[in-house]
């Protein structure tokens, strides 16, 4: 179970003026941008697998798909209102879904796979995709409707609840005006959804919103969501820089655990989370957040368990609005050039003992 959170031990903050090995994409003394600095002896993670340029049709969002000797990497295209399928063990485009009518995608924002389901969201509309994997056939949509509407969904993370369904979270960053109603609204920060199928197909039902109006749980500014299943917990990114960017810890029935970590490390923006598991029972393992902007690009690392700051380590440019995930033994990240890359979690790996 969760320990109590000690203190972050951060290393000494130095800058990284005068760092010749510094790698071509870091930013460089005399550049423009604000001071960057590094988290003790910074080491640069490298990509294994890249996948093709698209400046014209920027990427958002990506999730890995793997059976039956499978693995696809599937990323959205909001300027192509598509979904770009990789191969994603060599980064080569496969396919562009495009669907048309009343399935078309209205600017697609993120994607979530759960099992052989895609979820696709798009944040302007308030709608969300379901869809069936390999086919990508369209199961339902839903978030529009009166009960518990999505206005601005950002981020997904879903779980399996037995045999009849899923619970899925979704964060939700719509604005907020003036002090008292800021406080109502930030109740609504999340919404769960059960989705199950039934005789007649799938259907979704809101269960809950949910948010703390006031105290250290608030969610000013949310976009990543990951999970813990084992633990119950949800990990829940605050990107509101009047409060220091930090990811708050959330029970799976709503509640605000009483947590949080990266306070004080994050640089500039929390554009993705990911938890990698690890050990016989797959109870240990480290948070993982990244964190670009003009401060920096970075992978910072956390404890699992007790939430304590390890290490952290620079990244090619991030995209403002991407996402982590974890497939294998790959890390895939959206880059700010319209690339995905995968990332060997090996260096991760030797932070934890056994893993």
């Amino acid at each position: 179970m969760l320990r109590n959170l000690t203190a972050a031990a951060l290393l000494p903050l130095a800058l990284l003026a005068g760092c010749a090995s510094a790698p071509g994409w870091m930013a460089q003394p005399g550049a423009g941008q604000a001071p960057v600095t590094e988290f003790g002896a910074l080491v640069g993670l490298t990509p294994v697998v890249l996948t093709a340029g698209e400046r014209k049709s920027a990427l958002s969002g990506a999730d890995v798909w793997a059976s039956g000797g499978r693995s696809w990497l599937i990323a959205a295209a909001p300027q192509r209102n598509a979904l770009h399928v990789y191969e994603a063990r060599s980064g080569g485009l496969l396919k562009v879904i495009a669907p048309e009518g009343e399935q078309a995608f209205d600017q697609p924002h993120r994607v979530h796979v759960m099992d052989d389901l895609l979820l696709v969201a798009e944040r302007d509309s308030g709608r969300i995709h379901l869809l069936q994997l390999p086919d990508f056939t369209p199961l339902l949509h839903f978030g529009t409707g009166d009960d518990q509407p999505l206005r601005k969904p950002h981020a997904m993370w879903g779980v399996r609840m037995a045999d009849w369904g899923y619970h899925l979270y979704v964060t939700d960053n719509y604005a907020t005006e003036g002090s008292s109603q800021a406080q109502t609204d930030l109740r609504h920060r999340v919404k769960q959804f059960a989705l199950s199928k039934g005789a007649l197909g799938w259907t979704a039902r809101a269960i809950r919103s949910f948010g703390a109006a006031r105290g250290d749980g608030q969610l000013h500014a949310v976009d990543p969501i990951v999970g813990d299943a084992a633990d119950r917990l949800l990990a829940i990114a605050d990107t509101d820089p009047r409060d220091a960017r930090r990811v708050r810890v959330y029970g799976v029935d709503g509640r605000y655990a009483g947590r949080s970590f990266g306070g004080g490390v994050f640089r500039s923006n929390v554009s993705g989370l990911a938890l990698m598991t690890c050990g016989d029972d797959g109870r240990d393992g480290l948070w993982l957040a990244t964190d670009g902007g003009p401060n920096g690009h970075y992978l910072h690392s956390f404890d699992r368990e007790t939430l304590d700051y390890r290490a952290s380590f620079a990244m090619p440019p991030l995209a403002a609005q991407g996402s982590l995930g974890i497939a294998g033994n790959r890390l895939y990240a959206v880059l700010e050039n319209g690339q995905v890359a995968g990332f060997d979690l090996a260096p991760l790996r030797a932070l934890r003992p056994g893993c």
